[in-house]
């Protein structure tokens, strides 16, 4: 660039949270709120890129799997299903 700006790219590559909680989730995003709104004092743009899930086929599945004979009769596999 010629008018004095300084352009940078990182890539990130992240972990798998493909079956992450909300609270894991909202913690990773609350740190990155963090670093953006005490730690930079320039203009940043945020560029993000990912693969499509089909998320509505995931709940469907969980869903179902809760009339399930097995996760019916398991108390804990039944609480994890729900919050998940």
């Amino acid at each position: 660039r010629t008018d004095g700006t300084m352009e940078a790219y990182v890539e990130l590559t992240a972990g798998n949270m493909d079956f992450a909680m909300a609270d894991d989730w909202a913690s990773r995003q609350a740190v990155g709120e963090a670093f953006a709104d005490q730690e930079l004092n320039f203009k940043l743009t945020l560029y993000t890129t990912t693969d499509p899930y089909p998320a509505a086929t995931l709940v469907d599945q969980l869903d179902a799997r809760l009339s399930d004979p097995d996760v019916a009769a398991t108390e804990s596999l039944r609480a994890l299903i729900a919050a998940y």
